[in-house]
């Protein structure tokens, strides 16, 4: 069930984030902004999409075997997980991370 319902909501609360940094290219074209903030907004974009990425993947191969993630009848321990953290704070931590560099 982990997969079900956590993709969902990693891929709306990554949407938000992806619609802000849409509206800053759209808002400080590069005849507004001067160089290194436009490079800072483009560091700013790929550390978004990076930890977008890392999120996914530790989500989606977060049980072995992965049809584990889906089934909402197991007990929870039948899942073997091969990370050490919970994919919640991994999440969390590059959530505020994002949210403080765009600041």
């Amino acid at each position: 069930m982990l997969l079900a319902s956590s993709v969902p909501y990693y891929i709306s609360l990554w949407g938000v984030k992806f619609a802000l940094i849409f509206l800053y290219y759209d808002l400080f074209t590069p005849a507004v902004m001067p160089r290194k903030f436009r490079v800072l907004l483009h560091v700013l974009t790929a550390y978004i999409c990076m930890t977008f990425v890392i999120v996914m993947i530790i989500n989606i191969f977060w049980c072995e075997p992965l049809s584990n993630n889906w089934n909402v009848e197991r007990p929870e321990n039948a899942c073997i997980t091969y990370f050490e953290y919970d994919p919640y704070i991994i999440s969390l931590a590059f959530h505020i991370s994002s949210e403080v560099f765009s600041r």
